[in-house]
């Protein structure tokens, strides 16, 4: 690079700290020499720099030796001997190239940093910035590997290679006199603290599969965690709304997940009570949700070992939804009776988790499997050509009284759209994100300020170390990104008039605009025991009108009340908010 001088890193000021701001005093004995400074710095083949070359101010970094020049500016200073000040600043960055970020939990994610330089006489006033530039210190990890540890950069290819020491670069003509520094970190977001309302020590019996409904009949969702052998249910243990055991059925299995568990709550023979269905290897078991006892044993359709999922649905047009989805992990979809009888079975690229809801008014709801939309009698109404499959389906509106639109997530295929019921394309990224995996889509009004509802879509194999959480608005467009300690499992939540993003793993809830709105105290710990602990789940357990936050791992269950208890009429919901008895991961 022009102007790249050769003397060694002379790092006099070390621990700074994360946010340096640097002075540093020099005396120019010919025009023509090069003054550099270091920041950030671990060492000389690890640093952020800014340097003088005639007419231009140059601001860069070097990892592992290697330069990269990040910008440069104009600067008429310099030009004759003398004695100059040359200045740098580290912030935390606002936005980065795609728009606005916020660091919720930036002692275990390092925010981006927008860095300024510039450079003047020691006695004149000092100048605005020449340079300033936009840039992330962080090398994330490669895709696939385990992003959700504590600790990324002790477990995965994931770097953050530079260091809290300053200091300058011996060069012929440069004399250095005085070098000042200090660090200016951002305050600590001030929120308020929620307090658990219910811890459940779930133990030996604990699972990273929360299934939730009214076992004891009080109009309270209660608690049923289950144990798996890869998806095949081993062992349910129920408890009630206030914590209480109520049951246990069958022994081992594994707390972890890997997909979504076949365990759900639903009375599916209209006895007024509800059952817990799940399926084990060739059956779905109905057990009854007072007393775990097995009601009922269907085998499943053949050519099933194990459903992948289960979906309660009214294909029938009843006075109450009996039927049931049962799919194969890709490439097959049966849709049964509450007898476990075939309906109609459909063939095609399913994709994880279908969801149903009756778009065209006739008492019957409609399923989008995949990026097909199927109606009630199984036959196909459309199917979009999209990439590798569905992570995502979702039938909901995106503003309040218009038309059911289909969001589908092709996790694989890097790639989200809007369609109508008809099957046209609306909307989709623009330009796209060929880095980006659409995993799971949640939608709500989450910024009050912005025509429709907004999505909140995680980075399903998101780089270790650059985990994102990314707001779209309701035409697909990118409005913001949270960067997470892991972005999997967030969820909304309506608190305080909109939607409110629930982050586990950083234990907090955000607004639309990054602001922390609480704090949990003392949360399931990021990392945890159980895969990708701890997960979340929405519901109002204690039947006030008001949602609660269900936080858990494969050891214990804690929920927290809405920090506005009791401060008025709870806001409209978001608009057909998952069923407790189809919940997915997807």
């Amino acid at each position: 690079m022009q102007g790249q001088p050769r003397g060694a890193v002379i790092l006099s000021r070390r621990d700074v700290g994360p946010y340096p701001h640097v002075r540093a005093s020099f005396q120019l004995d010919a025009p023509s020499a090069t003054a550099e400074i270091v920041f950030l710095a671990r060492d000389e083949d690890e640093h952020y720099f800014v340097r003088t070359v005639p007419g231009r101010l140059l601001l860069g970094k070097v990892i592992g030796g290697e330069e990269t020049l990040l910008a440069e500016g104009r600067t008429a200073s310099c030009d004759s001997p003398g004695e100059y000040v040359l200045e740098v600043q580290t912030r935390m960055a606002r936005r980065d190239e795609r728009g606005p970020v916020w660091f919720l939990n930036a002692d275990r994610v390092p925010p981006v940093l927008r860095l300024s330089a510039r450079l003047c006489p020691a006695q004149g006033p000092a100048p605005r910035w020449t340079v300033s530039v936009v840039d992330d210190p962080v090398l994330p990890g490669k895709r696939g590997e385990p992003y959700w540890h504590p600790d990324p950069f002790a477990t995965s290819s994931a770097r953050h290679p530079f260091g809290p020491h300053c200091g300058w670069r011996e060069a012929p003509g440069v004399r250095w006199t005085a070098l000042e520094c200090s660090s200016h970190p951002p305050k600590p977001p001030q929120c308020r603290a929620l307090e658990p309302c219910l811890r459940i020590a779930t133990g030996a019996r604990g699972g990273c599969w929360l299934a939730l409904g009214d076992l004891t009949g009080d109009g309270k969702p209660d608690f049923v965690v289950a144990r798996n052998d890869n998806q095949a249910v081993t062992a349910l243990t129920a408890y009630a709304s206030d914590g209480t055991e109520l049951w246990r059925w069958g022994e081992g299995g594994r707390a972890d997940i890997a997909y979504d568990v076949p365990a759900t709550v639903h009375d599916l023979d209209g006895d007024g009570h509800a059952e817990v269905l799940a399926s084990i290897r060739g059956f779905i078991i109905a057990l009854d949700g007072r007393t775990g006892t097995e009601k009922a044993r269907f085998p499943l359709p053949k050519g099933l070992e194990v459903a992948d999922c289960l979906i309660i649905a009214n294909l029938r047009g009843g006075p109450r939804a009996a039927d049931l989805l049962v799919k194969s992990r890709y490439d097959h979809l049966w849709a049964c009776d509450d007898r476990l009888n075939v309906l109609w079975e459909w063939h095609g690229n399913t994709g994880h988790h279908p969801t149903v809801r009756d778009t065209d008014g006739d008492g019957r709801d409609e399923v989008l499997c995949g990026y097909a939309l199927i109606d009630h009698d199984g036959k196909v109404l459309w199917e979009l050509p999209l990439p590798d499959h569905a992570d995502t389906t979702r039938l909901v509106r995106m503003e309040p009284g218009g038309p059911v639109r289909a969001v589908l997530g092709c996790g694989g295929g890097s790639e989200m759209v809007i369609a109508s019921l008809t099957g046209e394309i609306l909307h989709h990224p623009q330009p796209p994100l060929t880095d980006f995996h659409f995993q799971t889509i949640s939608v709500g009004d989450i910024r009050p300020d912005l025509r429709g509802c907004e999505m909140i879509v995680d980075d399903g194999w998101a780089r270790p170390g650059r985990a994102q959480l990314a707001l779209f608005d309701s035409q697909a467009r990118r409005i913001g990104t949270y960067y997470s300690a892991y972005q999997r499992f967030a969820r909304l939540v309506e608190w305080g008039g909109s939607a409110r993003i629930v982050m586990p793993a950083d234990g907090v809830i955000v607004d639309g605009r990054g602001k922390l709105i609480a704090r949990f105290a003392d949360p399931p710990p990021f990392g945890g025991p159980g895969a990708e602990s701890p997960m979340a789940r929405i519901a109002d357990i204690d039947s006030d009108g008001q949602d609660e936050v269900i936080l858990y791992n494969a050891e214990e269950i804690v929920v927290y009340h809405s920090p506005e208890q009791g401060a008025g009429t709870p806001p409209a919901p978001i608009d057909e908010p998952e069923r407790l008895c189809s919940f997915t991961y997807y």
